[in-house]
């Protein structure tokens, strides 16, 4: 029963939230604060919080003293909250929480309609007015860090994101023609993000990727009229985001969100995710130099950790496979023209392996590596596999069979005097290695 009554106190409030601002007045009603016993903190720091509609909200203005710029706009009515480019978290201040001082679920003090709009991170987000100060949802802190929830310890948390960002430019005239798509993937190598092409379409593009979404930028200058190129997978896809009617920021500054409807359209044509799990975002277009820029902004802030990949696919919806579900052997047809060994990625088989690593100068010592990573989960090394027959690797491809990798390499001869050409074949299922003949 306890549930019921909360469920229809933040369904009531969540609807007052949804009235026309022309039915509301300032100070008028639309919920109330619940007593709660969960605490939230930044980075480790306690930070005074509410119970509104069984969400923890925070005061806008008190994100000042925890890393944010938090800037009042008087003529606009507007509030701006975005990170602050330097900051110390042992400066935070330590708010003590204090106890609920009435029963946990029970209203405590009203919710009052506000006319100021609210942007966290360049993104409008729901507001209020409790006790005349401006609140809103801890959760949309998410956009610029991670804020996770743990029931163990009744602590909602957010912790500031490490900002990252790679960039990929392409200058080369096009040389694909059919079935040309874009995949690149983002992950750490060093230290430091490495933005690399698992699949290249071909043509004049650059591509930016951070933790807050990506922008490619397509350029067509040098391609005439009925050029082969505008028959590829990888320009029908940029063509259709660039025309389905999406936001356009410079139009309408700042108002980008997508409706499902759009979000639905745009999956066909552009997919972004992490260590094989969706991520999710609203796409709208950017203008520069007479070129339109396709931009992807993430739903939450994306760390990237080691061993994480981040995959951008961009193609023509039969490429990325909506509607009916290919055959394995359709599916098997489709990756392999998706996807190159471009010396750091490529997926191959029906079950879907992602083969990555590269070889460079001799394997002795090579701190690069050949994987299967599986998308269910695993890996499986094949380095061992690979190393005792070669000191350098030319070049590795998939044989006729997709299970069999083709190593084609060179091994220092007994006498040390010289490299002699070798050929090995690898089964990317249970990484037994065979030389083969010549």
């Amino acid at each position: 029963m306890k549930r019921i009554v909360l469920l229809l106190v933040s369904v009531l409030f969540l609807s007052a939230l949804a009235q026309p601002a022309a039915a509301q007045k300032i100070g008028d009603v639309v919920g109330q604060v619940l007593y709660t016993d969960i605490t939230a903190k930044i980075d480790g720091h306690p930070i005074r919080a509410f119970n509104v509609a069984n969400h923890m909200c925070v005061v806008a203005e008190d994100l000042r003293a925890y890393g944010f710029d938090v800037i009042w706009h008087a003529d606009e009515r507007v509030l701006t909250v975005d990170p602050s480019k330097s900051f110390d978290p042992a400066s935070f201040p330590a708010a003590v929480p204090e106890p609920p001082k009435g029963k946990i679920g029970t209203p405590a003090f009203p919710v009052l309609y506000t006319d100021i709009v609210t942007y966290v991170n360049g993104r409008l987000v729901e507001s209020f007015n409790i006790d005349g100060e401006t609140v809103i949802f801890f959760q949309d802190l998410g956009r610029s860090g991670v804020v996770r929830y743990d029931n163990s310890v009744r602590t909602t948390s957010y912790t500031h994101g490490v900002p990252w960002s790679a960039s990929l430019s392409r200058t080369d005239f096009p040389r694909n023609t059919g079935v040309g798509t874009l995949s690149a993937v983002v992950r750490p190598e060093g230290g430091k993000p490495v933005l690399t092409l698992a699949s290249d379409p071909g043509g004049q593009f650059e591509l930016h990727v951070s933790e807050r979404g990506i922008r490619l930028a397509h350029y067509t200058y040098s391609i005439p009229e009925g050029d082969p190129y505008y028959d590829t997978d990888f320009y029908r896809a940029f063509h259709a985001l660039a025309t389905m009617g999406l936001p356009d920021v410079d139009a309408n500054y700042l108002h980008y969100d997508n409706t499902d409807t759009q979000r639905e359209a745009v999956s066909a044509y552009l997919r972004v995710t992490l260590n094989g799990e969706p991520v999710k975002g609203d796409c709208f277009l950017s203008w520069g130099n007479g070129h339109v820029d396709i931009n992807f902004t993430f739903d939450s802030f994306v760390p990237l950790n080691v061993g994480d990949v981040l995959l951008i696919e961009i193609g023509a919806e039969r490429v990325l496979g909506a509607g009916t579900p290919a055959t394995p052997a359709e599916e098997l047809r489709a990756l392999r023209e998706r996807f190159l060994f471009h010396e750091t990625e490529t997926v191959e088989n029906d079950l879907c392996y992602v083969i990555r690593g590269y070889f460079s100068g001799t394997t002795s010592g090579n701190t690069n590596d050949l994987q299967v990573v599986y998308k269910a989960g695993g890996t499986k090394n094949l380095t061992g596999s690979v190393y005792p027959y070669f000191h350098m690797i030319d070049r590795i491809e998939f044989g006729a069979d997709p299970k069999i990798l083709i190593v084609t390499g060179r091994v220092l001869s007994k006498d040390g005097e010289k490299l002699t050409p070798s050929t090995v074949e690898v089964d990317i299922y249970t990484g037994a290695a065979a030389v083969r003949d010549s």
